[in-house]
């Protein structure tokens, strides 16, 4: 728990020689900052998707069934909504229910973006994004702020945390992928382990 105020005043003083353009004033009530945004970072990610029967011939590790995948979008601006409009696309896709997934992968851009998508989805679909947070399966081990945001890698990245997850929880059937995207769309995978 955090139980003092960290001002942007004594950010800048503690990393005011490491930042270069415009600078925000005392005060400022903005939503999103270097301080609650992902940090965009170097990486490569890679995996292979196929049939079963291809994946056995070249015995290749398999972590995770694709059940399906969608992809909507909204209007730019609630860019950050997008990834609940294309998660209720793939639920009804696959045909189950919001609260059979038992693991979430989200990639949150910024923790307000996150937030608003808890908002809207329950609003909107009835899906309990935040009661799946509280519960520790939304990015149980990291997401896009904790981790970065290795453009390019991201997508890869949040299948493979999550087909990991499925693998190494045997209770675990379903999982979910989702991400927002410039211009507002939003796509989003779910999984199924393959034990299950």
């Amino acid at each position: 728990m955090i139980t003092a105020f960290y001002s942007l005043r004594d950010f800048y003083r503690d990393n005011g020689a490491h930042l270069s353009g415009a600078l925000l004033p005392e005060g400022s009530r903005g939503t999103v900052s270097l301080l609650n945004s992902c940090g965009r970072s170097d990486g490569a990610a890679g995996l292979i998707v196929t049939t079963a029967e291809k994946a056995k011939a070249c015995q290749l590790d398999v972590l995770a069934e694709v059940a399906g995948w969608a992809f909507r979008g909204i209007e730019p601006e609630r860019m950050g909504l997008a990834p609940a409009v294309a998660t209720n696309e793939v639920l009804k896709r696959v045909g189950i229910g919001f609260n059979q997934l038992d693991i979430i992968e989200l990639h949150e851009p910024f923790a307000a973006s996150a937030l608003a998508l808890f908002q809207f989805a329950k609003q909107t679909y009835d899906h309990a994004w935040a009661a799946r947070f509280e519960e520790g399966r939304v990015n149980p081990e990291g997401g896009s702020l904790a981790l970065g945001h290795p453009i390019a890698a991201t997508g890869v990245r949040i299948l493979l945390n999550l087909g990991y997850s499925l693998r190494g929880s045997p209770s675990y059937r379903w999982g979910l992928a989702s991400a927002c995207a410039s211009g507002g769309m939003g796509g989003a995978m779910i999984l199924r382990n393959i034990e299950k």
